[in-house]
């Protein structure tokens, strides 16, 4: 029963469920190293490879990798819609 209740606040947090956790996680292991090496050139761009400050490096990485959660849970969301009863228009 206890196991009920915890699935069904689980539910509450993640429209879809365990799928929707599913989903965030899959695609943040895609996108948060490509944000993170994107993000990574922008120093590298900016000062030169020669000059370059480390702790500015790791706050850009760090900052790709932070921005790639929301980004990951809007995929997920929209490709959930995608494949759900409800159509892609659901999730706007």
């Amino acid at each position: 029963m206890q196991q009920l209740e915890e699935a069904d606040s689980l539910q509450f947090y993640w429209p879809g469920g365990d799928l929707m956790l599913r989903l965030v996680a899959l695609f943040y292991i895609i996108i948060a190293p490509t944000l993170a090496g994107i993000f990574a050139l922008v120093p590298l761009t900016m000062s030169g490879t020669l000059s370059i400050n480390a702790g500015f490096l790791l706050a850009f990485v760090i900052a790709g990798a932070v921005l790639a959660l929301p980004v990951s849970w809007f995929v997920a969301k929209r490709i959930d819609a995608l494949f759900s009863s409800k159509g892609p228009a659901a999730s706007v």
